[in-house]
Order: structure tokens, then C-alpha cells, then sequence
């Protein structure tokens, strides 16, 4: 274990854990764990966990965790989670989930989940859920959520944008006399949940549908 009260310029080398009570400029290379009590201006590579109290800039590199307190410019890659507390410009790739505290100017990618508490600028890719506030961007994952979608889609399974598109629609058919219909997303790429209904001597035939679509303006009264 190697403990520096000060500020640290070069590199740390240990089997279990690094620390700088101060800021760092350089790296910090450990077996389990690294922290810094400061700022960072350098990488962090360990088995385990890389935490960083203060302010980030470069890579984070562990097998477990990396976590940032203050804001993030740069790269965090963990084997189950990153997060950044405060504003990341960069990326985030782990094998579980990623979490944005404030705005996020990044790719997002997990294995599970991916989070930006405010404005995501960038992308969500993941291969459960991902949830923004403002996305200027795209998610892509089985279920999308965000309050607002400027200049992209959400792909996915299912995607609620709180304020996107929302249709119902009710309508039957020769093979189902009645059919029910929502379609949630954005209007340039939707997801539509349907169910059907046909009575048959003393029973119901029930037909549960999915689908996907887009809605294109041809003109102001006309859409296709």
C-alpha cells in the first residue's frame, strides 16, 4: 500500500491500494484499489475499485467499480459499474450499469442499465433499460425511457417518452372483431402494443399483437 499526503506528479505502483490525499497528475496502477482525495489529470488502472473524490480527466480502468465525485472528461471502464456524480464528456463502458448524476456528453454502454439524470448528449445503448431526462441522442435497449427526444430515436422493445408520441387507437377486423391499439415513442420510430378479441361459440379468441412504425408528414393535413 503507498499513502501520499501531498500533491502527487507521476505514477503509484502497488499490489493492493494507492492513495493521494491531495490532487494527482500521472496514474496510479494497484492490485484492489486506487483513490485520490483531490483532482485527477492521469489514469487509474486497478482489479478493483478507482475512486476519485474530486474532479476527473483521462481513464478510469477496474474490474469492479469506478466512481467520480466531482466532473468527469474522459473514460470510465469497469467490469460492473461506473459513476460519474457530476457532468461526464466521454464514455462509459461496464458490464452492468452507468450512471450520469448531472448531464452526460457520452456513449453509455452496459451490459443492464444506463442512467443520466439530466441532459443525455450521446448515445444509451444497453441490454435492458435506459433512462434520461432530455436525450439528444438515441437509446437502444429493450426498454427506453426519457422525458424529452431531440434529434434521434429510442430503439428498443418498448420506449416511453413522457413527452412524445402517444396514440390509441380502437378498430376491428375480419379476423378480430375488436382490436385495441397504443403506440408509444416519437413519431419518426414507434412501438405498438395491440390486443384482439373474437367471441367463438362460449368463448373468446384473444389476439395480443406488436409491432413498430413511423409517422410521416406529407402535409399539414396529411400524415402517412
Amino acid at each position: 500500500t503507498n499513502v501520499v499526503t501531498g500533491y502527487t506528479y507521476g505514477a503509484q505502483f502497488a499490489g493492493f491500494t494507492n492513495v493521494v490525499r491531495d490532487d494527482l497528475t500521472g496514474g496510479q496502477f494497484s492490485g484492489f484499489s486506487n483513490v485520490v482525495v483531490g483532482n485527477v489529470s492521469g489514469v487509474q488502472a486497478c482489479g478493483f475499485s478507482n475512486v476519485t473524490r474530486g474532479d476527473f480527466n483521462m481513464v478510469q480502468i477496474a474490474g469492479f467499480s469506478n466512481v467520480v465525485n466531482g466532473k468527469t472528461d474522459g473514460a470510465q471502464i469497469a467490469g460492473f459499474i461506473n459513476i460519474a456524480r457530476k457532468d461526464i464528456n466521454g464514455a462509459q463502458i461496464a458490464g452492468f450499469a452507468n450512471v450520469a448524476g448531472n448531464n452526460a456528453h457520452a456513449i453509455q454502454i452496459a451490459g443492464f442499465s444506463n442512467t443520466a439524470k439530466d441532459t443525455l448528449t450521446g448515445v444509451q445503448i444497453s441490454g435492458f433499460i435506459n433512462t434520461a431526462k432530455h436525450v439528444k441522442g438515441s437509446q437502444i435497449g429493450f426498454i427506453n425511457v426519457c422525458d424529452t427526444m431531440e434529434n434521434g430515436i429510442p430503439l428498443g422493445f418498448l420506449s416511453i417518452v413522457r413527452k412524445g408520441y402517444h396514440k390509441f387507437e380502437i378498430g376491428g377486423s375480419e379476423s378480430f372483431y375488436a382490436n385495441a391499439s397504443v403506440k408509444l415513442g416519437v413519431s419518426r420510430f414507434y412501438n405498438i402494443l395491440s390486443i384482439g378479441v373474437k367471441p367463438k361459440g362460449d368463448m373468446f379468441l384473444w389476439g395480443p399483437g406488436y409491432g413498430i412504425g413511423t409517422d410521416l408528414m406529407i402535409s399539414e393535413k396529411l400524415n402517412m
